[in-house]
């Protein structure tokens, strides 16, 4: 079946759906197609169609919670929560909370023991709705002259010619190093270039020994355009995911602050953020060793090592879900068991604003996965639905960044 062809099929499943045809076969396949990263944009213009207000009686409740279960036998952790059986009628947020629900891995499939009456209550301060525009592609590049480039304002072909190495954008929108290999290269000096993301953007990378690297929001890579020499060694502030190109002679290092991961071929993930308290290195596939000062730790798949700025120690999480660790590369928010200024860190970055705590923290956990194509006040919105925790949006004045307040 052609992506059109399934956006189609899904249309029309959804829309059967929202008339009330809910036999088991519709049902079945409405959910078949939640997993398809192709139809999250479907799926987002299907959801801001949902009419207001949205009456969703006992037969939507049953159907909702048949497909809970289903979810509970593959997730067993969302056996900690109840489905409501009997549901008022919801605002388009609600309805879409629901809907979500179903999409699995695009939207939340939690909703809380206690459905709340009415609109949720997410506000904005005068003048502050429209003020958070949807996240775009961008990112600089500053070469080793200075220079600094504006990835989003140039279309493909080539960027610049640097020591050893010519710099393109591809026609998928990613900036990519091909080592032309001059004489005497392997006795130059290295030539350095840092690609930059502001938050708010994500972007691709690939290296000239063909690594790949996936820069998320309000991060940076410093590389060598060329590698040069038995080592390969790039540093990285904020996040990164890593498929590294193996190379016995030349091993792969990636410098975090004081600590350094060494790997010869992997796929792993990298999150160092300031705001965040610890800096941890998941790994997905291959070998890694991760070093600080004189402590040093063997990571095997579906292992993560956490570590802090100011002293050597290095935790080892023996089992994780390196998907997880690695959904915001799949354009996905994953907050499964994560604590609110977690979240609401990744919100921040994301949404680029500020994160303002009124009153204690609150305590309740986070469990559920929305796509990173929602807009804010919907974001929100699901958020308070799974967790009861309120929000407010101020508009940042005259091009500040503008605000996020959490209220117990």
């Amino acid at each position: 079946m052609t992506p059109v062809q399934k956006e189609e099929a899904l249309r029309r499943l959804f829309d059967q759906w929202m008339k009330g045809d809910n036999d088991r076969q519709t049902l079945h396949e409405l959910v078949s197609y939640a997993d398809d990263p192709a139809l999250a944009g479907a799926w987002q213009a299907l959801l801001e169609e949902v009419p207001v207000p949205m009456p969703v009686d006992d037969e939507h409740a049953v159907m909702i919670e048949k497909v809970y279960q289903r979810l509970t036998t593959t997730i067993p952790e969302l056996q900690q929560r109840k489905i409501v059986r009997r549901l008022p009628v919801w605002t388009k947020y609600a309805a879409a909370a629901a809907i979500l629900f179903l999409t699995g891995g695009l939207g939340y499939y939690i909703l809380t023991n206690h459905m709340p009456h009415g609109s949720p209550a997410v506000t904005s301060a005068p003048g502050a709705n429209n003020v958070v525009p949807m996240h775009t592609r961008q990112a600089s590049l500053t070469l080793a002259n200075g220079a600094s480039i504006a990835l989003d304002s140039i279309t493909t072909g080539t960027l610049a010619h640097q020591n050893g190495a010519v710099v393109l954008k591809s026609g998928e929108g990613h900036v990519a190093y091909r080592q032309t290999a001059p004489e005497n290269m392997s006795t130059s000096l290295p030539t350095y270039n840092t690609l930059r993301t502001p938050k708010g953007s994500d972007y691709q990378l690939v290296l000239s020994d063909g690594t790949r690297v996936w820069l998320n929001a309000a991060s940076s890579i410093t590389f060598p355009v060329a590698f040069t020499g038995n080592t390969r060694e790039v540093a990285i502030t904020g996040e990164a995911y890593f498929e590294v190109s193996g190379n016995a002679v030349a091993p792969f290092r990636v410098k975090v602050n004081d600590a350094v991961i060494e790997v010869l071929g992997t796929h792993f993930n990298i999150s160092a953020y300031t705001e965040d308290p610890t800096i941890t290195a998941t790994l997905l596939e291959g070998a890694v060793r991760v070093v600080k000062g004189d402590n040093k730790l063997l990571l095997r798949p579906g292992q993560q090592a956490s570590f802090s700025n100011g002293n050597d120690a290095i935790r080892l999480i023996p089992h994780v879900d390196g998907e997880a660790a690695v959904a915001w590369k799949n354009g996905v928010f994953d907050f499964r068991n994560q604590d609110i200024e977690t979240v609401m860190n990744q919100i921040g970055r994301w949404y680029n604003m500020e994160i303002i705590y009124e009153g204690a923290k609150p305590q309740a956990p986070i469990i559920g996965m929305m796509s990173r194509s929602t807009d804010l006040a919907t974001a929100l919105k699901s958020l308070e639905l799974t967790s009861g925790i309120h929000f407010r949006i101020e508009a940042g004045q005259h091009n500040e960044t503008g605000k996020i307040i959490v209220q117990p």
